[in-house]
Formats: C-alpha cells, structure tokens, sequence
C-alpha cells in the first residue's frame, strides 16, 4: 500500500512540542488516512463516493481517540450502525458474529497475546497474500538480550471468522504493517500454549445515558452470556457504542442470539418513578392532604381543596405522559397560578401534538376528565400500554 496520506486530503502534522489533544487529533488523521486507504485498495465501492471521506472523518471524530480499530470493514459496519441508531423505530441498532479469539493458557488464567501478524486473508484487510500466519518472539534464555523467532502457520480454511473489532492489534501497530517488516513485532515474554477458538462479538448502538454500561453488562449475564471483554465509546452527539466478546451462546445458534438481543434488549431501558416524599400508602379511608404537588400537573380537584383519591394521579400521569411526548413544559407560556386557575376554570389541558397515534390522544383525554370517576383506572393503563406495545412490534 501506498502512503496512507495520498489516500486523503488531510494532512497530518509532525510539529514537535504539540499539546496532548494535538497528538490525539494526529492520531485520528492517522487511523482515518490508513483505514481510508485500506478501504480503497480491497475495491469498497462506497469508499470511493464522494462524500465518503468527510462521512469517514465524521465518524472518526464523533469517537474519542482511543478508538482503535483493527479491521477497516469494522469501521464501516460500526459507522453503519451508529447511523442506524439515530432513527429511533431501529434503535438499537445490534450486530452479532462469530469471531476467531486468540489466547495463551496458564492454568486456569487466559490471557491475550500479541502476535506480528503477517499476511492473514480473513482477519487483516491485505487479500492477495496466500502464506498466513504469526510470528511469536520467544525470549533466548542463553542471552537474553536475543529473541527466537517462531511462525505458526495457518491452514487457509482454518480462519473463516474475522478477529474481534478490538483484537491483540491496535491501530498504530497496523499503520503501514505491510512496510516495516519483523523489526517492530511485538514481543511476549512468558510463552505459554496458544489456543483458538470461536467467541461471539455483540455490537450496539444507541442513545448515550448513564450507567447504560452497567445495564447491558447486566442484561448479558441474565441471558446466559460470559463476558470476556467489553469495549465502550461515547460519542460526542450523544450516542453510545458498545463491543462485547462473549462466550455462552451455542455457535451455530448466532441469528437466534441476534433474535433475542434485538427482542429484548430494548428493554435495559427502564423508567423508573422517583421521588416519593409525600406518597402514601393507598387507604379506603382517611382524607388526603389539600394542595399537594404542583399547579402544572395537579387535578383540578386538588386545586380547589375538594376531596381526591387515587384518580388525581392518574391525572398527573396523563401530564407526564405528555411531557414525554413533547419534551416540553405543561402550559409554558402561563405561570404555574395561571395554569392552575385555567385547569379549573375553563378546562384547560396541554395541546397534544397532531401527530400523536390515536391511542394515545384517546388516553391523555381520558386521564384528563375534569370528573376524577371518568379517568382510567392504573391497571387499565398498564393493559392498554401492553397490548400498544404489542401491537407495534407485530409492526417492525
């Protein structure tokens, strides 16, 4: 391969004494031109569009520096992705494959190994080479200032699943691999036995929200998944990629994995009602506190002080259900005594959104009677939001 830079029209910058972020920014350039180049050479016909190297770049700099990627392929498949994230009816968007995991056994303790790789059809992006294999550097114990130098080689139908995204090859170690020859390969100092086997490689895109790590982590492990690596990125537009290896999972049954991540998955995001100081447990007697809450979401029974049960927060809910529709604040143009005066007053309700699906406009209407008797008990709600919910998966 040429010179990764001939590929694109960003430049990179070797000026000494640059700052911290200026190196990162370099080493952006850097993994963008390589993998721009790779992308050409293996014939990708969207990468020579004309719009492909600034949609590239955009990629690349959404990601923070650390994403290091060993594949050019993976950078397409992990930018298709989060592209597909942005549409909420795809979201999230999930990726399942085999990949090939490479390992060195101690006991009961595997680590990974960095191998030189040199020539490897499946998992590199240089087709044309038929020899494949690895060279491993194992220390001369008569001199230790020296290193044996071992090839494995591989039968050539022995690797028909590609390394992990993130495999024992960063970025930087592949820049410009097919020029520098055995003199930069790394170096593994305890040699232990070297094993390969199948793993499967989970990749999510979606919107970016605390702890969403530690969520899907956690909905993994509940399906039978063993995580043998994950690698998480946060983009800069408020999205999430996330790269888990895996083990767990019968081999042959990938798409039904992929089934049941795409199924189930969506439901890591839970909503959850905070915020209790001034709930109660619901009683068939006593008489419950005037006035309490706020004016924007209260029932105009609670506004005037007249007696209210359980049905004042069904119409509180129906407000928060619009909230979460619009993203907007109940009645934002009046003050919280306006709006509690026009609830009561003239009937005043939030405007709900033409677009909004009918079901949903006939339950904000619902929630919003003025007499508390003609708002839908809670089980009903949970009911309908079931069979809603039902109905629109049936759809996808």
């Amino acid at each position: 391969m040429g010179d990764s830079e001939s590929c694109s029209s960003r430049a990179v910058d070797f000026a000494p004494g640059q700052s911290v972020q200026s190196r990162k920014q370099r080493q952006k350039v850097e993994v963008h031109n390589e993998i721009l180049c790779r992308l050409r050479d293996l014939n990708i016909e969207e990468a020579n569009f004309p719009a492909f190297e600034d949609e590239l770049w955009a990629h690349f700099s959404r990601l923070p520096s650390r994403y290091d990627v060993e594949r050019a392929q993976d950078v397409l498949m992990h930018k298709r992705l989060l592209e597909k994230a942005r549409d909420p009816a795809c979201r999230p968007a999930i990726e399942v494959r085999l990949v090939q995991v490479h390992s060195a056994s101690d006991g009961n303790r595997v680590e990974s190994v960095k191998f030189a790789r040199e020539a490897d059809p499946q998992g590199s992006d240089y087709p044309n080479k038929k020899r494949h294999g690895y060279f491993l550097l194992i220390p001369d114990l008569l001199n230790p200032e020296c290193f044996l130098c071992s090839f494995f080689c591989i039968a050539p139908d022995s690797r028909v699943h590609p390394p992990p995204a993130f495999g024992t090859l960063s970025d930087l170690e592949l820049l410009h691999e097919d020029k520098r020859g055995l003199k930069d390969m790394d170096v593994v100092n305890n040699v232990k036995p070297i094993h390969s086997g199948l793993m499967h490689e989970i990749t999510i895109a979606t919107n970016d929200k605390p702890k969403l790590l530690t969520q899907l982590t956690s909905f993994l492990s509940e399906v039978g998944l063993n995580i043998q690596e994950a690698h998480a990125f946060s983009t800069t537009d408020g999205y999430s990629l996330d790269v888990f290896v895996v083990d767990g999972w019968a081999l042959e049954e990938t798409e039904q994995l992929r089934n049941v991540l795409i199924k189930k998955i969506s439901k890591v995001e839970v909503v959850k009602v905070a915020d209790f100081g001034v709930a109660r447990v619901q009683a068939q007697s006593g008489v419950m506190t005037a006035e309490t809450g706020t004016y924007r979401w209260m029932a105009p029974e609670v506004i005037e002080h007249k007696p209210y049960n359980h049905k004042a927060d069904v119409f509180s809910f129906g407000v928060v259900l619009w909230e979460l529709l619009t993203g907007k604040l109940p009645y934002e143009n009046l003050t919280p005594l306006q709006a509690a005066l026009g609830v009561v007053q003239k009937g005043l309700r939030p405007e709900i959104p033409k677009h909004t699906h009918p079901k949903v406009v006939e339950l904000l209407e619902r929630c919003w009677q003025q007499e508390a008797s003609l708002r839908p008990e809670f089980s009903e709600i949970l009911h309908l939001f079931q069979d809603f919910s039902q109905d629109v998966e049936e759809k996808l």
